[in-house]
């Protein structure tokens, strides 16, 4: 199908739009990024808005953490003077959020990210998102930073994390050529295909009516409701309980790496304040933790 829509200047790729480009799920939609980058109208308001400023706002109170963490001075972005880094083709262009330099040369590149409880939780768990790590490496292609600090705070906590990432020329390679094929079917017009029907991402697609005008989907089938007072709060206490269950025993994951790395370095017996702490190994390897107070 031949893109014919009226719009405004094409968009170069940014480091966010790789999201979208790749397909990584759970969010990303190839065609949602070919209508943005063709300056295709939007539908509606699009619905991330509000987590970009978001993000936007706190971006300063960030990087001031980031540099009492570190000690590294950053040059930081600013509506005035964009930290704006372009590649070998026109259409590859990246905007960071802070800089660290060495003289003349760009050496950290500094991503800010904010997230709620669920994408904390995730990160906490299972590290960093793959769109994360995508992003950063694009970013460090075209700006030709070493590493990556993707300072996060997560605001409802309080709780802010530096993560590191280093540039892979390989993956530079990979995202060179993407680029080059998402561009050719941008300038010629070619859709990519949709996401199956109902999917999640859709129902908050700033081009979701243009998208699906004139496609028949299947209404979905209500579900059966409970009106029952009780029943309704045992389900509700059940997913608070499970929800800080599974939070806990991930901060919990989260704090033993660094706790395991305390151990690597000072051995298998210390004190961390009023705290004793004692590593035993079993036969089989495994490490059987014990931490208790001074006097206990």
């Amino acid at each position: 199908m031949e893109f014919s829509l009226v719009t405004g200047d094409r968009q170069a790729i940014g480091g966010s739009d790789w999201t979208d480009i790749l397909r990584i799920a759970p969010y990303g939609c190839a065609r949602r990024g070919f209508y943005r980058i063709s300056g295709a109208m939007p539908d509606t308001e699009d619905a991330s808005n509000k987590y970009m400023e978001r993000g936007t706002r706190l971006q300063d109170i960030i990087l001031d953490l980031y540099e009492d963490a570190t000690n590294h001075k950053v040059s930081r972005e600013t509506s005035e003077s964009p930290l704006t880094f372009t590649g070998p083709q026109p259409y590859l262009k990246a905007n960071l959020d802070g800089v660290v330099y060495i003289g003349d040369k760009p050496v950290i590149n500094v991503e800010c990210k904010t997230m709620g409880d669920n994408a904390f939780k995730d990160f906490i768990a299972n590290g960093l998102p793959k769109q994360y790590e995508v992003q950063v490496q694009y970013q460090m292609w075209l700006s030709g930073c070493h590493t990556t600090h993707v300072a996060i705070l997560w605001a409802d906590g309080w709780e802010f994390e530096v993560e590191e990432v280093k540039a892979d020329p390989a993956i530079h390679q990979q995202l060179e050529a993407v680029a080059a094929a998402f561009w050719d079917a941008v300038e010629n017009g070619r859709e990519p295909e949709r996401l199956p029907e109902r999917a999640y991402t859709c129902w908050e697609c700033p081009f979701r009516v243009t998208c699906w005008s004139g496609v028949q989907v299947e209404p979905e089938p209500e579900p059966i409701t409970l009106i029952d007072s009780e029943s309704i709060g045992i389900v509700g206490e059940y997913q608070n309980i499970d929800n800080q269950v599974k939070f806990n025993q991930r901060r919990l994951k989260h704090y033993r790496k660094k706790l395991d790395n305390i151990i690597d370095v000072h051995g298998g017996e210390f004190m961390a304040g009023e705290y004793l702490v004692k590593v035993n190994v079993t036969k089989n390897g495994q490490k059987r933790l014990k931490i208790k107070k001074k006097g206990e």
